[in-house]
C-alpha cells in the first residue's frame, strides 16, 4: 500500500511545490490510512509541514462528540497541529434551502479554504478513495452528466486545484485491510450504514449487484473514468481551440443593460459581453457539442441548453434564456448570439414591472404531508425552473399542460372552462419559467412542473399569494 501510494503521489505529481499540507480527517478509517501513510511520506520528504482538519457537523449526537475527541487524540499522539470548528448544520440547511448534504459540502469546503488562506497551506488531502469515485459516477449519471461528470473526481482538483485525492488508486478494501495490518485505531459512522442517501443506495444496493453480476466491476469502471478523464482532457482542448475562433470578447455596447431594464423595470449592471457571430458557428462541425460545452461553462443546466439549441436550429431573434444561478442571460440577435454577464446575480428571483403580492422561497420537501397546496399556493418543482421567473397576464396563443393532464391547453380555453368574464381573465396572474407558463395563479399549476412525490426528498420553490 505504501509503495502504490508513493508511486501514486509521484505520478500526479501530488505534492509538487508544497511546503505545507492541510489534511481533512473525519477519524473514519480512509482519513485515518492517509493520514498514517502522508506522514510517512513528509518523514521521508522532508521539509514538509502538516496539519489536521476536523468539522463537527452536530449531527450524530454523541458520534459527533466522539469523533471530535478521538481526532484530537490522534492529533496529539503524532505531534500535529489540529484545527477544529463545529457547525449547525440544520440550521445551515433550513436557512439556504439545501439538503443536509450539500450544507455539510458547502460549510466543510468553505472551512478548509479559509484555513488555507489564514494558515498558509498550500493544499488540502481528501480520503476519497476508488469506490467513492464508482459511487460518485453513478450519482452523476442519475443526474443527466457529461463526460465532465462521469470522468469522476481528480487527482487534483476543486479551487485553484488545491484540493489533493492521493487515495484514489486504492480500493475501500484495500484501506480497511491496511488499517488493520498497521493496527491503525477509527472510528464508524453509523449512519454510512443507512440507505437515506443516494451515495449510500449505490454503495449498498447498486455497486455489490454489479460486482456480482460481473465480478471485478468496480476495477473496470475505475479504468473507463481513466479514459473519460482523457477524453474529457481533449475535448477541453478542441473547445478552448473552438472558443478563441467564436466567441467575440464586447464592451461598453450596454444592450444588456436596456433588455434588462426593459424586462424588470429597473436599471441592473452588466459587468461584461460576449458575442457568437451565426455565420462563424454555422461554419463549425458539432455545433451541438460546442453548445454544450459553451453554456455548461456559463453555468446553463442541460434543460437550458436543450431549449437554446432548438432556438439555434429553428428560433427567432429576441429570444432570452437566463442561467441557473442567474449571473448571466444569452439574447438571439438576428446576426448571433450575445452572451451578458452580470455584476450582480439574478438568482432566485421574480421580476415583473408590476406583480401581484406574494412571498416565496425555497423548502427540501421530505414528506408528502408537508405540501399543502391550496389556490394562492403554489410547490414548484426547483431543478426544472429557469430564474428569474417572471410574472405577466394572460396574452392570445398562451398554452399550458394543466395539473393532472399531458397535453397543452389554451388558456383561453381554460378561463372558458372556468366561465371567466373579460375583465376577470384580464386580472389573472401568470408565473413564468422562461417560455413556460408554471402557474395560473389562484387556479392551477403547469403538470411538466409539479414535485415528484414518489422520490424524496426534493426542493420546492414555493409561492404563496397575499392579499394587498
Amino acid at each position: 500500500m505504501w509503495h502504490r501510494f508513493n508511486g501514486y503521489v509521484e505520478k500526479e505529481r501530488l505534492f509538487a511545490g508544497c511546503g505545507k499540507l492541510l489534511l481533512a480527517v473525519s477519524g473514519g478509517v480512509d482519513s485515518v490510512v492517509l493520514l498514517h501513510l502522508t506522514v510517512r511520506y513528509a518523514r521521508e520528504n522532508p521539509p514538509l509541514e502538516l496539519g489536521i482538519a476536523h468539522c463537527n457537523f452536530h449531527l450524530r449526537g454523541e458520534e459527533s462528540l466522539r469523533d471530535e475527541d478521538f481526532v484530537r487524540r490522534l492529533a496529539s499522539a503524532y505531534g500535529i497541529p489540529l484545527f477544529t470548528t463545529s457547525f449547525d448544520t440544520g440550521a445551515y440547511a433550513a436557512r439556504h434551502g439545501v439538503s443536509i448534504e450539500m450544507a455539510a459540502r458547502e460549510l466543510r469546503y468553505g472551512y478548509f479554504s479559509e484555513l488555507m488562506r489564514v494558515q498558509g497551506f498550500d493544499a488540502c488531502l481528501l480520503a476519497h478513495h476508488a469506490d467513492d469515485n464508482a459511487e460518485t459516477f453513478f450519482i452523476n449519471l442519475f443526474r443527466g452528466s457529461g463526460v465532465k461528470g462521469l470522468r469522476g473526481m481528480l487527482p487534483c482538483g476543486g479551487e485553484n486545484a488545491r484540493y489533493l485525492r492521493p487515495l484514489l488508486f486504492a480500493r475501500r478494501k484495500e484501506i480497511v485491510c491496511y488499517a488493520a495490518g498497521q493496527a491503525l485505531d477509527f472510528v464508524e459512522d453509523s449512519t454510512n450504514d443507512e440507505e437515506v442517501y443516494l451515495r449510500n443506495k449505490i454503495r449498498h444496493s447498486v455497486l455489490p449487484v454489479l460486482e456480482r453480476c460481473s465480478p471485478g466491476f468496480t476495477e473496470k469502471l475505475v479504468q473507463s473514468m481513466a479514459s473519460l478523464r482523457l477524453a474529457d482532457s481533449l475535448l477541453d482542448d478542441w473547445y478552448a481551440e473552438a472558443e478563441k475562433q467564436l466567441v467575440r470578447k464586447v464592451r461598453g455596447e450596454g444592450k444588456g443593460a436596456v433588455w434588462l431594464k426593459n424586462l424588470v423595470g429597473k436599471d441592473l449592471e452588466v459587468k461584461s459581453e460576449e458575442f457568437i457571430p451565426v455565420r462563424s458557428l454555422s461554419a463549425l462541425p458539432k455545433q451541438e457539442l460546442f453548445w454544450e460545452l459553451y453554456l455548461r461553462r456559463r453555468g446553463f443546466s442541460r434543460r437550458q441548453s436543450a431549449q437554446i439549441l432548438d432556438n439555434a436550429q429553428n428560433g427567432q431573434a429576441g429570444k432570452l434564456f437566463f442561467n441557473t444561478d442567474g449571473t448571466a442571460f444569452l439574447l438571439r440577435e438576428a446576426e448571433g448570439w450575445r452572451c451578458f454577464f452580470l455584476e450582480k446575480d439574478m438568482r432566485r428571483q421574480t421580476v415583473s414591472v408590476q406583480a401581484p403580492v406574494y412571498e416565496e422561497g425555497l423548502r427540501e420537501i421530505t414528506s408528502p404531508q408537508e405540501v399543502y397546496a391550496d389556490a394562492d399556493t403554489v410547490y414548484l418543482a426547483y431543478e426544472k425552473l429557469q430564474f428569474p421567473l417572471v410574472w405577466r397576464h394572460w396574452q392570445a396563443g398562451d398554452r399550458f399542460i394543466p395539473l393532472g393532464m399531458h397535453g397543452f391547453k389554451k388558456l383561453s380555453d381554460f378561463f372558458t372552462d372556468l366561465r371567466l368574464g373579460r375583465g376577470e381573465k384580464d386580472e389573472v396572474w401568470l408565473l413564468c419559467s422562461g417560455a413556460d407558463i408554471v402557474w395560473v395563479a389562484g387556479f392551477r399549476m403547469d403538470n411538466r412542473y409539479r414535485i415528484d412525490l414518489s422520490d424524496l426528498p426534493r426542493k420546492a420553490w414555493v409561492v404563496k399569494l397575499k392579499k394587498a
